[in-house]
């Protein structure tokens, strides 16, 4: 009884002994599949971050990329809105606008009765004294001036005093068209003083008493004196300073490239 219990203890023991080197074995076995997992699990982390990494500077490279596409887009923009401008100065497009022109004796050229023309104005914010200029013709360039009832200066064939002239007719009176008789050939005499020449190969002339007329040869009564247009190009060529100057600056800053204009117009000095 004693043996076979012991025998019967000592077989369990065996069995347990196996059942352990079985459960050693097994751990040992899952120990090193989850060492192999673990392997697994960091590479893939090395991986996904690689990709991750990969993704990013991707990412930042399309986003710089993007930046410099779009602060090129905004220089050619820019570069083409100074391209604009300098052709508006060499075009003289800053005569065109709002304009009063102011005589020899200080008074100015206005309007009289909705019909006629005589320089008899004082004061520079009379509206009768605000002539609108357009710019009709180029090479030369020759003027239209419209008046604030929205009629323009015309230039007679048989130009006189208003109540001297021939038939009683008025130098210059208003018309409602503006074709060859209602533009002037303009001539600058300095960064303000212009003079006007009519299609009937005349000039503007304005004397003393206020009286418009048409004479054969230009000298000082046929000089006119129009600031509006000197303070519309000192703007145009400061506005136009300005943007060269700050489109130079971000060239310099984002580009290797040396800037230059197909067109350099000039602005320095008053075109004759």
């Amino acid at each position: 009884m004693w043996k076979s219990d012991y025998a019967q203890a000592e077989n369990l023991r065996s069995n347990l002994r196996g059942v352990e080197g079985d459960v050693t074995s097994n751990i040992s076995s899952a120990v090193e599949a989850m060492n192999q997992i673990r392997e697994l699990y960091e590479s893939m982390k090395e991986l996904e971050c690689e990709e991750m990494k990969a993704f990013l500077d991707a990412k930042k490279k399309r986003s710089t990329v993007n930046l410099i596409n779009k602060k090129k887009d905004e220089l050619l923009s820019e570069k083409k809105e100074i391209s604009k401008l300098c052709d508006d100065l060499d075009n003289h497009n800053y005569l065109e606008g709002e304009s009063r022109f102011q005589t020899h004796s200080r008074s100015y050229l206005r309007i009289d009765e909705d019909r006629y023309v005589d320089a008899r104005a004082t004061d520079t914010k009379d509206k009768q004294a605000i002539f609108k200029v357009s710019i009709e013709r180029r090479n030369p360039v020759r003027l239209g001036l419209k008046a604030a009832n929205g009629r323009y200066v015309k230039a007679q064939r048989r130009g006189g005093v208003l109540g001297l002239g021939i038939g009683g007719r008025a130098a210059f009176e208003l018309t409602s068209e503006c074709q060859g008789w209602e533009t002037y050939t303009l001539f600058f005499r300095n960064a303000a003083s212009i003079c006007l020449k009519t299609e009937h190969k005349t000039w503007m002339s304005a004397d003393q008493e206020g009286n418009l007329t048409q004479v054969k040869n230009c000298d000082t009564w046929e000089t006119f004196r129009c600031v509006d247009f000197k303070l519309r190009r000192a703007a145009l060529i400061e506005t136009i300073e300005k943007k060269i100057q700050k489109f130079r600056n971000a060239g310099s800053k984002d580009s290797d490239e040396k800037i230059t204009f197909g067109k350099q117009a000039s602005i320095s000095k008053w075109d004759t």
